[in-house]
């Protein structure tokens, strides 16, 4: 493979996991929709060598998956590097591809995200509406484990902006379709992030909901706590609570795998004028995450 030589670019052994962009999207507990040994092995490859700091490398890996027979998880996953690396119309590009090509529509926010940090917010917004639209022509087979929360809590994050408020009623009034259900009732997370919104739930719930006793699910859960948390703080007006959440929300999470942490990471790039530096970081020691 290109870029496996260790002289060229040590990497720091491979890590015993790796959560694909399909799979971090689908959050159905033991849903891998990238299978066969042989990908399993060029997947966790490609970002061990980026997150080992090898991107030219790591994108060699995937230009070379692009062209294979299971080619949608792999432009997902070069489109989220591209994310990190500060290159969204390039992310645009392969998660539209990605979206395409998938066997199987996911609620994808993806094209909405690399929208977002190309600065073009409504065009986000109107993706991530008719990703739920799709939803609900059953057009999308594969959402989150509270039944598709993920989607209308991203658009009312982003109708915190006064010049966004008008997605504020759709986005809730999807929120309240999901909190009703006993499957959003019973998923603590990201179930509660639902009831947090709506006014159901107050942010010591959505904190204390966050838990897990995996270490690594734990932080990511705390990270989409603060990033929505940031965003309720967006909405009354408390920007510097905002930003302090957002910085918050990248700090808590050591690995690049959910939509919120993208966001933040676009948002406080945003506020502060300057890009984020990628994440680096050594996978090995951390058992596969899932949601619960």
């Amino acid at each position: 493979m290109v870029g496996m030589d260790p002289l060229r670019c040590p990497v720091p052994g491979l890590p015993r996991f790796e959560t694909s962009h399909l799979e971090r999207s689908t959050a159905v507990p033991g849903s891998h929709l990238v299978t066969g040994p042989q990908e399993r092995n060029r997947t966790v490859s490609g970002w061990t060598l980026f997150l080992a700091g090898c991107h030219s490398d790591a994108m060699a890996a995937w230009d070379s998956e692009v062209a294979g027979p299971r080619s949608a998880a792999a432009y997902g996953r070069r489109g989220s590097a591209q994310l990190l690396l500060g290159q969204p119309e390039l992310a645009l590009e392969d998660f539209r591809a990605e979206r395409r090509l998938a066997q199987h529509r996911h609620a994808d926010p993806w094209i909405g995200i690399a929208f977002w940090q190309m600065g073009r917010n409504e065009t986000a917004c109107e993706d991530w509406s008719g990703v739920i639209d799709a939803l609900h022509r059953r057009e999308v087979e594969l959402v989150d484990v509270a039944g598709g929360v993920e989607l209308p809590a991203i658009l009312w994050s982003a109708s915190a902006y006064p010049e966004l408020r008008e997605w504020r009623s759709p986005a809730a009034r999807e929120l309240r379709r999901r909190w009703r259900t006993q499957r959003c009732q019973r998923s603590r997370w990201p179930g509660t992030i639902a009831g947090f919104l709506l006014g159901e739930r107050s942010a010591e719930d959505l904190l204390s909901a966050s838990a897990s006793p995996a270490e690594m699910l734990q932080h990511r859960q705390r990270a989409e706590a603060h990033f929505y948390l940031g965003a309720a703080a967006l909405d009354s007006g408390d920007s510097a609570e905002y930003h302090r959440r957002l910085e918050l929300a990248v700090a808590e999470n050591p690995i690049p795998i959910d939509a919120a942490y993208y966001l933040a990471r676009a948002e406080l790039a945003r506020l502060t004028g300057q890009r984020l530096p990628v994440p680096i970081g050594d996978w090995s020691t951390h058992d596969r995450p899932q949601r619960s």
